[in-house]
């Protein structure tokens, strides 16, 4: 969920070709905000440094407002320090709008985790394989 412009999405598909999108749109951060503030019903926006979540818990809001039945979070942590991507240490930024906003979607039956360290400090439920049955 970028905010980019449409054109240079596609751009950074053009080296992808097992990715195939039938249309591509990108949301502007007030339509992104919308979204999130609606499913958690609390606004981001006085919290933190940014006042924006991160993209992975802007589509986890994005999943729930789709009606998906089960969202499973993954690589995602409030505590861990770089990105599991690549080895630089960078600092996490959103840490507090991302933890903000997870805590009031933590009783949602939907929401999942893989990650242990999410399921504590963010007091998700621990995804398995019998919790889709």
């Amino acid at each position: 969920m970028h905010t980019w412009p449409p054109a240079l999405l596609r751009l950074q598909l053009i080296g992808k070709p097992y990715d195939h999108i039938g249309s591509l749109m990108s949301l502007k951060r007030p339509e992104r905000d919308a979204i999130v503030t609606h499913v958690a019903g609390v606004s981001v926006r006085a919290v933190g440094d940014l006042g924006k979540v991160t993209n992975g818990v802007a589509m986890i809001c994005y999943a729930m407002l789709m009606g998906v039945p089960e969202v499973v979070v993954a690589g995602i942590s409030l505590s861990k320090v770089g990105h599991s991507y690549d080895q630089q240490g960078r600092p996490r930024r959103q840490v507090e709008e991302d933890a903000f906003i997870l805590e009031r979607l933590r009783s949602r039956a939907e929401l999942f985790t893989t990650e242990q360290d999410l399921a504590s400090d963010a007091g998700l439920k621990l995804w398995n394989s019998r919790s889709a049955d």
